[in-house]
């Protein structure tokens, strides 16, 4: 019986966007977990939206591959759409989340840490 728990993290973290017609757009998020062993294949993420305007819900759980990376698309939103992001779940057997760990964002603040628990995405008009 291991003596801890080993702990997994959020070593990358990256938003893209695509363009959906004239006045759509669809973000995706690409979630890179690791642990003290190194990459961690299998770990399952879940992420909770919700827009200014009150609408929201929650992505469908999906596991990182065997480099550890999971890409979740949110839904389509209206350009003018901004949308706050949280983690709803992040889940392995035998590991334990921690977000003191997680890699640094925008304002060099844990991402779903304590800290910020959230981020904020807008439409960008770089697409």
């Amino acid at each position: 019986i291991p003596s801890r728990i080993n702990q997994m993290w959020i070593k990358k973290f990256k938003v893209t966007q695509k363009l959906k017609g004239t006045n759509k757009y669809q973000p995706s998020i690409k979630i890179d977990v690791f642990s003290d062993t190194g990459k961690l294949p299998g770990t399952t993420v879940t992420l909770d939206w919700i827009t200014q305007k009150g609408r929201s819900g929650t992505t469908k759980p999906k596991t990182t591959n065997r480099k550890g990376v999971v890409k979740i698309k949110l839904k389509k939103y209206k350009l003018a759409d901004v949308i706050t992001v949280t983690m709803n779940q992040i889940e392995q057997t035998d590991f334990e989340y921690n977000g003191a760990k997680n890699v640094k964002y925008e304002n060099d603040c844990r991402l779903f840490s304590t800290e910020c628990p959230d981020i904020t995405i807008v439409q960008s008009e770089q697409d």
